[in-house]
């Protein structure tokens, strides 16, 4: 006799049991789900995702029909064109700035001058403080690889204020970490030379794993 379980009671144990602690602490989990139809599994994979981010992780879905989950460069670059990059980048450089300094409230509003204006210092004065900042926090968090801790940096450049960053440079860096095709002067440029491949791609999901953590995500 089969043993069956509904949908939602399954989530409800998946999110109280697993995601709403386990995984935030650290854990890791493999479920295996049978499901009678492909509405089924497009329902529970609607389902999980949204307990995914009720808990606040971010959440992607990777399709073995058409990935090819073997090769771990193709799993990280379809799981990198699911993420906000730009939002990302924005997160951590909030809690960067939380405590030190006064910032816009608006991510619109983001800009060395309106930081050295809330904060009563000049410009390159504040842009070399939280270059150094920078430095500490994300270039010498070698929990992250080297090419990933220099393509957030650009984006952080970006976040911090995309009017004087180099023209693009956002766009450049996250096709970068889609696999999508890149302009390889500008990525030189930021001490990135060579494009996700299976050599870095685990190193690089590892990195992308620790950068969530350090954005906020759970």
């Amino acid at each position: 006799m089969e043993n069956t379980i509904a949908l939602e009671d399954w989530v409800k144990v998946i999110e109280s049991e697993y995601l709403g602690d386990y995984v935030k602490s650290g854990g890791a989990a493999v479920k295996f789900l049978i499901a009678p139809d492909s509405a089924s599994i497009n329902m529970v994979k609607q389902t999980v995702m949204d307990a995914g981010t009720r808990q606040n992780y971010a959440c992607s879905f990777v399709d073995s029909s058409r990935t090819k989950v073997h090769l771990i460069d193709q799993v990280f670059m379809e799981v990198a064109r699911q993420i906000n990059w730009d939002d990302l980048a924005y997160r951590f450089l909030v809690r960067l700035l939380d405590g030190h300094y006064y910032y816009p409230q608006d991510q619109a509003q983001m800009s060395l001058a309106n930081l050295a204006k809330l904060n009563s210092a000049e410009e390159p004065e504040i842009h070399k403080e939280i270059r150094n900042l920078l430095k500490v926090e994300l270039l010498r968090d070698f929990h992250m690889s080297r090419e990933f801790r220099y393509a957030m940096s650009a984006l952080l450049a970006y976040a911090l204020d995309p009017r004087s960053a180099d023209a693009g440079i956002d766009e450049i860096v996250t096709n970068w970490l889609k696999g999508e095709q890149a302009q390889l002067r500008p990525l030189k440029d930021i001490n990135i030379f060579q494009k996700v491949n299976r050599s870095n791609a685990r190193y690089l999901i590892h990195s992308l794993s620790h950068w969530l953590h350090r954005a906020g995500h759970s």
